[in-house]
């Protein structure tokens, strides 16, 4: 006997949620997606796009292209906390998406230091007073 479907638990009436993990510490093998310290992943309900943090940067476009998922369809980014693991793929979102809204915690807003972190990598702080970004 097979396992009841995801409608069939959920109900023909009640909308669908996803979940597609896509930055990890480990890739699925054989997918052709790459692994990464760090952590995003996206969120659908109906036509709502969550991103739930964005990794480093390279694996989420990497592994968003290979899954076929346009990030330009985003509404909302939030935002775990303020670690480079976490937050290091704002930038690849905002030069794709330009009408997304970033929820985080303000603490995530502070100053944070990496060895050998990239001179390029986006400001939250700056993001912030620009009024992009929603502090909880």
């Amino acid at each position: 006997m097979e396992p009841p479907s995801e409608r069939q638990l959920m109900g023909n009436s009640r909308p669908c949620s996803r979940i597609t993990i896509l930055v990890d510490n480990n890739a699925q093998p054989g997918k052709g997606l790459v692994a990464e310290h760090g952590f995003s992943a996206l969120i659908e309900r109906d036509s709502t796009q969550v991103l739930f943090d964005t990794g480093q940067g390279p694996a989420l476009i990497h592994n968003s292209r290979i899954l076929g998922i346009s990030l330009a369809l985003v509404t909302l980014v939030v935002l775990s906390h303020g670690h480079y693991d976490h937050t290091g793929g704002m930038l690849h979102v905002a030069k794709l998406n330009r009408s997304f809204r970033v929820v985080v915690h303000p603490d995530a807003l502070g100053p944070r230091f990496a060895k050998n972190s990239d001179p390029h990598r986006l400001n939250l702080t700056s993001l912030h007073r620009a009024g992009r970004i929603c502090t909880t």
